[in-house]
């Protein structure tokens, strides 16, 4: 079965198919798996988790998820497939909850996240920050280009259109002066009719 299963879950199959695989093999011995069978052992392993003053009901469902992502790990990588593991360990565990991953994550899903890190022994890869002097293509589409510095295509756009500006406004500046000419020019016409 362990054959079959690591030749059809890699692919594109079915999750359901994935979490029947994975709930059959988790009645096998809990020797071969490394299964924890109680909430003391889980605590032993996840020491924060009895830090946390977690009720009973949520400490059976993480007993479950672990085993379950400790199951899954032997069919499949860790790695690039945090996701799926989630869902399909989190579908198995029977809470019918929803875990979603990311800034705002729920307690509840930091620590599935916590189990799924040390069992897989995956740690999150922190995002590089986003610096305000590297030019985007939002900004400008035409500063990635293969030749020459981008930096200097950026600095070298941006003056240009302050340019352009500076023109802008030099020749509304001159049309507001021949708009104030030309309406002084008609006051004085007009008194001159009167």
């Amino acid at each position: 079965m362990m054959k079959i299963a690591l030749e059809i879950i890699p692919g594109k199959c079915n999750k359901r198919l994935q979490a029947a695989i994975v709930q059959y093999l988790s009645f096998k011995p809990s020797n071969i798996f490394d299964k924890l069978t109680s909430v003391r052992e889980l605590l032993k392993e996840y020491p924060t988790f009895y830090s946390e003053h977690i009720n009973k009901e949520e400490l059976q469902y993480l007993l479950t998820f672990r085993n379950m992502m400790k199951i899954a790990l032997e069919i499949i990588p860790g790695k690039c497939n945090k996701r799926l593991l989630l869902d399909l360990c989190s579908t198995l565990e029977g809470s019918g909850r929803i875990y979603s991953t990311g800034g705002t994550q729920s307690r509840s899903t930091k620590r599935r996240v916590l189990i799924y890190e040390h069992e897989s022994h995956m740690k999150r890869v922190p995002r590089t920050p986003m610096s305000a002097s590297v030019p985007t293509a939002a900004v400008n589409p035409h500063i990635f280009c293969e030749c020459g510095s981008t930096i200097q295509k950026r600095t070298d756009w941006i003056h240009k259109k302050s340019k352009r500006h500076i023109a802008f406004t030099k020749k509304v500046e001159s049309d507001n002066k021949r708009l104030q000419f030309l309406s002084a020019v008609h006051a004085v016409e007009t008194n001159r009719a009167e």
